[in-house]
């Protein structure tokens, strides 16, 4: 009774009769009365889970040829029809002339504790999948956000300025002191913009480099924490999904923030490398260590982060280990499975492809402009304002003409197709295609047509190391002074034009 209670039978192998007898009990566990299938060795390997055959196979063989205890869990379609778990274990009791002759055992019906264990495991699977996701729709909220800071209010007040600015170039009369307080006020309301949309959304995650977006990084900790930081990156890191860039920047901002505040170091080393086809992130301080093993468990003050950052790389099939002694600095390793992803524009595809798909081996090359003509221009960005106000101050310059506008990258590029100009004048942030993926393709299609790059951020900020690297030849950020826009825009055809 008690054999039934716990769903176990005992059972007795004879090795070289290939049969097995069990105790009478054995109907219960197998779901019915005709259990002579389970009575041999090749009969009841006929009824294991094909998924399992082999596990009980070498089981078998380790307890024949090898002699050790036989110990396997298996599945067994039983006389109903259904597959149960089994966990059987035996042991040798007679061995004649160094063969095995007969193992006695006992086998368990699991089946209750391993629906158990798989429940148990894909809800924490949901659990971590949650955490991901909750992860991904804060920074799609936070980047909502800095969108409506950018494409709303910035853009509001760069129009605006740039209005304010026309009357000040000719303003002579006495409304000139008020009308520098208020491009000064405006100033400032671009700079706090363009602080909050930075913390809102790091704009170096737009693009996906992971080189550019640790450059970045590491010039926020040196400025805002006062935490010196020594970069090493492999220059040959692709360009990454979204999620995996997001999940590697926010960790190394956690863990160099770890250092700022607790560790009492005021520099530390961050490496990003690829090493047989996983992304190693290392980030290591000669601070004031501590022991691992004392880390306060999940939610305690200082733990969370590590935790949550070792679940949510074994989620993404990665580890996380850390390595630290107290006084003399701890080293953490995040090692992830590197998603190669390869844009076919990033990688040069699409730049042979136009806008519409349809494979060209080449660009229309552009006209060669004469001498005299005017320099022709296309404006690419998706704000009206904004272009009514460059559109102003190009058309204040003798020698310019603006022959198109576009608000998309692929439009862009297909205005370039289309008017062969001699400069064209990018946003960083277009929809359909970005204005940097949109430089990548034009320099590559188009060489002698020139791209300077707009965007909302500084000259040294990574939009303007991004737009550099697609090959535009100047970058001037959109608040800038009109001599600075039109110094930069000259810059491109230095030159021309000749009135």
């Amino acid at each position: 009774m008690a054999l039934d209670a716990a769903g176990m039978v005992t059972w007795d192998w004879d090795v070289g009769a290939h049969t097995i007898r069990y105790s009478d009990n054995v109907p219960a566990l197998a779901r019915g009365t005709d259990v002579k299938p389970y009575c041999t060795t090749d009969g009841l390997i006929a009824l294991v889970h094909p998924d399992d055959r082999d596990r009980i196979r070498a089981a078998i063989h380790r307890a024949v040829t090898m002699q050790e205890p036989y110990d396997c869990e298996y599945r067994v379609r039983m006389l109903d029809g259904r597959y149960h778990w089994i966990h059987g274990k035996g042991k040798r009791v007679i061995v004649r002339g160094g063969a095995l002759v007969r193992v006695l055992g006992v086998s368990q019906d699991i089946t209750a504790r391993k629906q158990a264990e798989q429940e148990l495991e894909r809800r924490t699977r949901q659990l971590a999948e949650l955490a991901s996701a909750l992860s991904m729709a804060e920074h799609r909220e936070r980047r909502r956000l800095a969108d409506l800071i950018h494409d709303g209010m910035q853009q509001l007040l760069v129009g605006a300025r740039m209005q304010v600015q026309k009357l000040l170039a000719g303003e002579r009369g006495t409304w000139r002191n008020q009308l520098d307080g208020l491009d000064k006020t405006l100033g400032e309301t671009l700079d706090l913009a363009r602080s909050m949309m930075s913390n809102l959304a790091p704009p170096v995650l737009l693009h996906r480099d992971p080189v550019s977006a640790f450059v970045w990084l590491a010039s926020i900790m040196r400025t805002r924490h006062g935490l010196s930081v020594a970069l090493r990156t492999d220059r040959r890191l692709p360009r990454m999904p979204e999620p995996l860039l997001l999940f590697v920047f926010t960790s190394a901002r956690e863990l160099l923030i770890n250092v700022a505040k607790h560790a009492g170091a005021r520099r530390a080393a961050l490496s990003l490398r690829r090493s047989s086809g996983n992304l190693l992130l290392e980030v290591r301080d000669r601070g004031k260590g501590f022991d691992p093993a004392a880390l306060p468990p999940p939610g305690g003050d200082g733990g969370f982060g590590l935790f949550s950052i070792r679940e949510r790389a074994e989620l993404l099939g990665g580890t996380l280990s850390v390595g630290s002694v107290p006084k003399r600095g701890t080293r953490v390793l995040l090692s992830l499975p590197l998603t190669r992803e390869a844009p076919a524009a990033a990688q040069g595809g699409a730049a042979e492809r136009a806008p519409g798909g349809e494979r060209r081996a080449a660009g229309r090359r552009p006209r060669r402009p004469r001498r005299g003509s005017p320099v022709r221009i296309v404006l690419a960005d998706d704000h009206l304002t904004v272009r009514e106000g460059l559109r102003q101050m190009i058309e204040m310059e003798d020698g310019y003409r603006i022959v198109a506008e576009a608000d998309n990258g692929r439009e862009a590029i297909m205005c370039v197709e289309r008017h062969s100009p001699d400069i064209v004048i990018m946003d960083a942030r277009l929809p359909v295609m970005d204005g940097i993926e949109a430089t990548r393709i034009i320099a590559k299609r188009w060489p002698r047509v020139k791209v300077l790059g707009l965007s909302m951020h500084d000259s040294d900020s990574p939009i303007g190391e991004g737009f550099r690297a697609a090959g535009a030849v100047a970058y001037v950020p959109k608040a800038a002074p009109p001599k600075e826009f039109l110094r930069a825009l000259r810059s491109c055809l230095p030159g021309r034009p000749r009135r």
